[in-house]
């Protein structure tokens, strides 16, 4: 379960498009990737958004787009937004390296896309 920012609830106030559980996810996220590093060092928006994906299928499973849908981040440009967002708050650091178009880019945050286009089973 992804612990929860104090100013996630702030945050979200200002920018309804995004629940406050979005802002909670990529700072998780954020940390998740960093750990996984052999040392502790800065990392891409590519790294970022790679580390998220991978994230979200360990918390989330197979509904992982569906959450992440649910709290309004639906393409990397979305977690750009909320990234440079908690850089303002003082939550994230950035570089001098970093763009935000570095989150401009076509991306997927699931390895398979869902298919919901067949009929629903029915239980017996």
């Amino acid at each position: 379960m992804t612990a929860k920012l104090p100013e996630s609830g702030t945050l979200a106030a200002d920018t309804p498009q995004y629940r406050s559980d979005a802002y909670d996810f990529v700072a998780a996220a954020v940390n998740f990737t960093v750990e996984k590093l052999p040392r502790r060092r800065h990392v891409s928006a590519r790294e970022l958004l790679d580390g998220a994906r991978e994230f979200a299928e360990r918390e989330y499973g197979a509904v992982a787009p569906l959450v992440l849908n649910e709290w309004g981040i639906y393409t990397a440009h979305d977690v750009g937004f909320l990234v440079y967002r908690m850089i303002r708050h003082g939550i994230l650091a950035a570089d001098e390296k970093d763009d935000p178009q570095d989150f401009e880019i076509d991306y997927s945050f699931s390895q398979e896309p869902l298919d919901f286009s067949g009929e629903i089973p029915k239980i017996r």
